[in-house]
């Protein structure tokens, strides 16, 4: 059966009632959802479980990482999915440029440059960020609305939270350490300013970088009243694959490097092996990373075309065999 089903089952069994005592909760993060399916998948899953430890139904949160592409163009299918279970959408930009490069991996004009330039400013991340925070803070005055089913839908309000910075802490090399964690605080300012109500870090010494920022900036518990109504995305704009930047033989090498590095978490019998990579474009620890890094090598190297990818209904519908259960970090101040 499906892994995520099953660790799921014996969580949420084991521990709810008494994560309920403690004040707390059966909170979830839902990644890899591809399809607003899936999302239906899930809450039929949590009505299904609630009721079976006869506990009250909405007792359960979950945070949908959008880090694929076919679900930048669902978010506001998934949140009504899960309008009764729904926490907000987490920006995932590792695999959402992973999922970008591989739905479009035979398509000529869609080539990178090296990772390096593929940051959060560029024209396709930046629109997927403005539509996720918009489609979360989404808010119609409720007399202008008559059907409840549009209530739920655009009285809204859940969190819009953003993603993890590259950089991690460089020990024994002060003035290195200096440069990576003035990039992780200009992201948090990023993130904080563009209207996000938390974000998540790669490393334990962030949190004071990342705090800092949020609370200089975010006076409050969250950023709802930010609504970016201004914001206009359009299908071309999430499609866009123009990057500025070159290909060079070190952003090849750089690839390389990081995949060969994350090799033993891939035959490691440890499912919680995971090691750490110093690289300039890769994350402490992501398995997903050596995969990214492989497919736009691949790509670089060997570029073909193939029909444009159909975002919709039409898309891939992996379900819940594909999405992993976590616990999602949060900074909001609640």
């Amino acid at each position: 059966m499906s892994g995520s089903l099953f660790d799921f089952a014996l969580y949420f069994f084991h521990n709810a009632k008494e994560l309920v005592a403690r004040g707390s909760g059966p909170y979830f993060y839902l990644p890899k959802i591809e399809h607003h399916l899936e999302a239906r998948l899930w809450n039929d899953v949590f009505n299904f479980a609630q009721t079976y430890i006869s506990m009250p139904l909405g007792i359960i949160r979950a945070t949908v990482l959008i880090e694929t592409l076919p679900a930048a163009f669902q978010m506001e299918e998934i949140l009504f999915e899960l309008r009764h279970h729904s926490s907000g959408l987490n920006c995932g930009r590792w695999d959402y440029i992973f999922s970008f490069i591989k739905k479009r991996r035979m398509d000529k004009s869609a080539i990178f440059p090296d990772r390096k330039d593929v940051t959060m400013e560029v024209g396709f991340m930046d629109a997927y960020v403005r539509l996720l925070i918009q489609t979360c803070h989404k808010y119609v005055d409720a007399p202008l609305l008559k059907i409840n089913c549009l209530l739920s839908c655009y009285r809204r309000r859940v969190s819009a939270m953003g993603g993890m910075s590259a950089q991690i802490p460089i020990k024994g090399d002060e003035k290195a350490n200096e440069v990576a964690m003035a990039k992780v605080r200009a992201d948090k300012l990023r993130e904080v300013k563009a209207g996000h109500d938390g974000t998540w870090i790669a490393h334990p010494l962030i949190n004071k970088i990342a705090m800092d920022v949020f609370n200089e900036h975010m006076l409050g518990a969250n950023q709802y009243h930010i609504r970016r109504e201004e914001v206009v995305v359009s299908a071309a704009d999430l499609w866009n694959s123009s990057v500025p930047g070159k290909i060079t033989a070190q952003g090849v090498k750089d690839n390389i490097s990081a995949c060969v590095l994350h090799l033993p978490d891939l035959t490691s019998p440890r499912p919680d092996s995971c090691s750490l990579v110093h690289s300039p474009i890769a994350p402490p620890g992501s398995l997903g990373m050596a995969v990214f890094l492989s497919t736009s090598s691949w790509k670089t190297l060997r570029p073909q075309r193939l029909p444009a990818f159909s975002c919709g209904s039409g898309s891939s519908t992996r379900l819940a065999s594909t999405a992993a259960i976590q616990s999602p970090l949060r900074m909001s101040k609640r």
